[in-house]
């Protein structure tokens, strides 16, 4: 029993380390200020922030050098987005300005009421899409008309989408999609019980990376439908995760910024 029991925990040890690939994470910056604010935007290496003091922070991702644009205060934001490395605030009185990346000096792209009937805005590579009325819509001119409806009303209150400079996915319960930006047909990825603790997470290529609600890291192969754990304990308290030009970067509870890199 002593010999049987000593030949197998090698084995058991072994397994217990490939189940969870090293994780590094690499300290960029401290982003106190997004704490509360009106949202991010992730954009060729940048991180723009809206924070609680209402103005704009730019971020250098490779860096982490962190600098204030302007010094306007942005105080009836309804959304914040970039397209096409152009920054954008729709308003409560649903009018559009268009914000400078460099100097952070503003001017009025549409008046009030333009944007009345949206519920969401999400930007993939060079395209802006909204949804109206639980429809999305591609809007080729960053205007209200022309735009295009993709499939039926389907996005009625759907907090958890994730996008890449080509793709749009969706995790609604314990079900992973892909919505074809061509039809608007939601294409199921993949079901697994997993999914229900979710926190956060981001699509690169392939994969989906996420956090558990345990803070653990996981990465899905959405061709394959398998699935890793990379970390088990440097996730606990996550706050956001997004990915930037084929990388994954992570702000945890303390409101640091962090590159993730994997082995």
């Amino acid at each position: 029993m002593t010999k049987r029991l000593v030949a197998f925990l090698p084995v058991f040890l072994l397994a217990s380390f490939l189940s969870a690939q090293p994780v590094t994470l690499k300290h960029l910056c401290d982003v106190t200020f997004i704490r509360g604010g009106a949202g991010s935007v992730q954009m060729n290496g940048y991180l723009y922030t809206l924070g609680f003091y209402n103005t704009i922070h730019k971020i250098n991702l490779a860096t982490g050098v962190t600098e204030q644009l302007g010094k306007e205060l942005y105080t009836d934001v309804r959304f914040f987005f970039g397209v096409n490395n152009r920054l954008f605030i729709i308003r409560r009185n649903n009018s559009m300005i268009e914000i400078e990346i460099n100097s952070g000096s503003f001017h009025e792209v549409l008046p009030a009421l333009s944007w009345q009937f949206i519920s969401r805005v999400i930007t993939i590579g060079r395209n802006l899409y909204t949804v109206n009325q639980g429809t999305l819509y591609h809007n080729p001119s960053l205007r209200p008309e022309p735009a295009k409806a993709l499939g039926t009303p389907t996005f009625f209150d759907i907090d958890k989408l994730m996008w890449t400079e080509s793709t749009l996915h969706a995790l609604v319960g314990n079900t992973l999609y892909q919505i074809d930006l061509q039809t608007g047909k939601w294409i199921q990825v993949k079901k697994d019980k997993a999914f229900r603790a979710f926190k956060t997470g981001a699509v690169i290529g392939d994969s989906f990376f996420y956090v558990e609600q345990k803070g653990g890291l996981v990465e899905l192969s959405m061709t394959s439908g398998e699935s890793k754990v990379l970390d088990e304990s440097q996730f606990l308290v996550p706050v956001m995760m997004f990915q930037d030009s084929g990388k994954i970067y992570y702000v945890n509870g303390d409101y640091k910024l962090f590159e993730v890199i994997k082995g």
